[in-house]
């Protein structure tokens, strides 16, 4: 399952196309968006700004999922769950570990003394960047 805080970053950098815009049962802002790079050749994406997720759905088209009758509408639980109608589709992301102070330190040191010395040193490109992306990693 994708990260639906990362899925729904990476949509918005990439500007989706947006089939609809509405205001859910559950008062949920919603938008149907097409995938920004396979297009219409995946599902339908439902994007909720207001709590910055973004979730595939089950649909390649968006007529079900605005019908009157709601059995298809894209909602999201208290818990961050994503449904459609009834249908549980994904389970929260279980909260993110908070660093010990230990390894906070350790990242700071890598952050802020190893790599200027990396690249004092001239080391390579690829390295520095591969240390930033677990960093980055370990953080997040």
């Amino acid at each position: 399952m994708k990260n639906p805080k990362k899925y729904y970053e990476f949509l918005k950098k990439h500007n989706p196309y947006v089939y609809n815009s509405f205001v859910n049962s559950h008062k949920q802002v919603v938008m149907l968006v097409e995938h920004p790079v396979k297009g219409d050749e995946v599902n339908v994406i439902a994007m909720f700004p207001e709590k910055g997720l973004a979730f595939d759905t089950d649909f390649f088209d968006t007529e079900d999922m605005l019908a009157a009758h709601k059995e298809y509408e894209p909602k999201l639980d208290d818990d961050g769950s994503f449904f459609i109608g009834n249908d549980r589709k994904s389970y929260p992301l279980p909260p993110a570990q908070k660093l010990s102070e230990n390894e906070e330190k350790f990242l700071d040191y890598v952050s802020n003394r190893l790599i200027p010395d990396m690249k004092e040193q001239k080391s390579t490109c690829s390295d520095i960047n591969e240390m930033l992306r677990i960093i980055d990693k370990l953080r997040n």
